[in-house]
């Protein structure tokens, strides 16, 4: 994905290349256009479900990448970047501004927003529909066990890590 609405799909590992700019957005004659945006990451979930997020937009596909909707974003505010996991096709988080939005029903709604509260705040995982965890760039942390309903905020305070990401490992094997 990129500047313009450009999104380019790949069957062979990346050997060929195959320019998708046909998303389900009409003009005032009826006919089909690229989205105008900054397209910035991709998410599929599984063989036909995915995401792209980019400037002020976040796009479905139920289709494998033929063709992608933008999903209804009227209570969100416009925002030129922001954290989005999907957990599967129905639940999708968004975060934007120490603030969590979550769907449970694919991006047709959300709910009123989560305020979380760190500076900054940079990253975010989601391990399961409930635990999840924020970082932010000043070494401040939050994790819910409740699907962002709630947020049990730590700092750490140890100068030579770098606090941009976010990692989460599992204890399995």
């Amino acid at each position: 994905v990129g500047s313009k609405g450009v999104i380019l799909k790949s069957v062979d590992k990346g050997a060929n290349w195959q320019h998708l700019n046909v998303i389900e957005r009409t003009t005032p004659s009826g006919g089909l256009y690229p989205y105008p945006a900054r397209l910035t990451d991709v998410y599929f979930v599984d063989d036909t479900t995915g995401f792209i997020t980019g400037d002020n937009v976040l796009l479905r596909t139920d289709n494998a990448g033929i063709s992608w909707k933008p999903l209804q974003m009227d209570n969100i505010p416009l925002y030129s970047q922001y954290g989005f996991i999907a957990l599967n096709s129905e639940t999708l988080f968004l975060f934007i501004d120490n603030y969590l939005y979550k769907s449970t029903d694919g991006g047709k709604s959300w709910f009123n927003p989560f305020y979380i509260g760190l500076h900054d705040s940079k990253s975010v995982y989601f391990y399961n529909d409930t635990l999840g965890f924020v970082s932010d760039t000043w070494g401040g942390y939050a994790i819910t066990e409740d699907g962002g309903l709630s947020w049990t905020k730590y700092e750490l305070t140890l100068e030579e890590l770098s606090y941009d990401c976010l990692l989460y490992t599992s204890d399995a094997a």
